[in-house]
């Protein structure tokens, strides 16, 4: 791990044994943790990597960027597997659900869109109270989202367009990440 340098954002890939981490470079290396050793290491020449998540149906690890771009990348290309436009503001957060076919991108121009995998399209564009920090695509087909002290649930997000949250919360100090309970 000493060998990663600056990380900002690390991301586990559990049938891999890889650790992923982005730097506040632009780098990004595959770690192999049965091992111990750097499997790739490569420059995505696209500023701070402050915004990661995996997609679990394929191990594709999904950075989004400042110039409101989306990229894909794996460790044997040099390249990105896939690019996306997906806002027009720095993207804030992304999620991706568990099948692999979809995925939630937020930015701070307060806007949330759904986006299927599958054909590279917008499915549904929300403008939410503020730009959500956090996202997260849950297993019973609820998305939640945080910003500032306060964390919404919405239901359905990839079948109909959401109109209210399903569920509000606020906290005393500032949400710092968000997860929903495996199999709940």
């Amino acid at each position: 791990v000493k060998k990663m340098d600056h990380v900002t954002r690390l991301e586990y890939l559990p049938y891999h044994f890889l650790l992923v981490g982005g730097s506040e470079r632009g780098g990004l290396t595959w770690l192999d943790v049965s091992v111990g050793k750097i499997v790739t290491e490569t420059w995505t020449r696209m500023g701070s990597l402050d915004v990661m998540c995996q997609n679990p149906a394929t191990a594709v690890v999904i950075l989004g960027h400042s110039k409101g771009t989306v990229t894909m990348w794996t460790p044997s290309m040099k390249e990105p597997a896939a690019k996306m436009l997906v806002h027009r503001q720095p993207v804030r957060a992304v999620a991706v659900d568990r099948s692999g076919n979809y995925m939630a991108t937020s930015a701070t121009d307060r806007s949330v869109k759904i986006w299927d995998l599958r054909t590279y399209k917008s499915l549904h564009e929300y403008k939410v109270g503020a730009g959500a920090s956090h996202l997260q695509l849950g297993q019973k087909g609820l998305l939640g989202l945080s910003f500032g002290n306060r964390v919404e649930v919405y239901q359905d997000p990839t079948v109909h367009a959401l109109t209210h949250p399903y569920m509000k919360h606020e906290v005393m100090k500032t949400v710092t990440s968000l997860q929903f309970c495996p199999y709940e």
